[in-house]
């Protein structure tokens, strides 16, 4: 088990308030060929982006020998592709609404410098009223600190949502 998302229940609350995702480390590195650079990557351009409506807000991170855990926001309203139909898609006033969020999300992480390089319905979350977040940072990288800006040399994300002449 790579990572998972637990709910996390502060002990005077009934309801969860925070999701909590674990990385297991020894697999991340054995069998996903992640670094530890790779993992604190992740962690500290989340941390960058501090706070926006369309972004999973990461309220803290933390790890021990075996795992990393990182705090955040929870979005009670599942990921974009469990809302998306097959052969279907949403309609056109959701998909508007959608695209609205994330482009604002998208402009304000490069405000920020920080190129996710992983977009995909998969990393899209919903809040429970509906709101657009997006969320997973592994593939994320600094393109951009203090007016330096760098060109990023590897080709990541996922082949299935990258464009064509970049997968061949």
């Amino acid at each position: 088990m790579p990572s998972s998302i637990r709910k996390a229940i502060p002990l005077h609350e009934a309801q969860p308030v925070i999701a909590v995702k674990f990385i297991n480390k020894e697999h991340a590195f054995r069998v996903g060929r992640l670094k530890a650079q790779q993992l604190r990557t992740e962690v500290t351009l989340h941390l960058h982006l501090k706070k926006h409506r369309h972004i999973i807000e990461c309220h803290k991170a933390g790890q021990d020998e075996h795992w990393i855990w990182i705090a955040m926001e929870l979005a009670e309203g599942g990921d974009l592709f469990d809302k998306i139909e097959a052969d279907v898609g949403v309609g056109e006033d959701i998909a508007h609404l959608y695209f609205t969020q994330l482009i604002s999300a998208i402009s304000y992480m490069h405000t920020k410098g920080v190129a996710h390089r992983d977009i995909k319905p998969e990393n899209v979350l919903l809040s429970a009223e509906g709101d657009l977040k997006i969320a997973d940072f592994g593939l994320a990288t600094l393109f951009e600190h203090k007016g330096v800006k760098k060109l990023a040399k590897s080709v990541v994300g996922s082949p299935p949502y990258m464009a064509p002449d970049i997968v061949t």
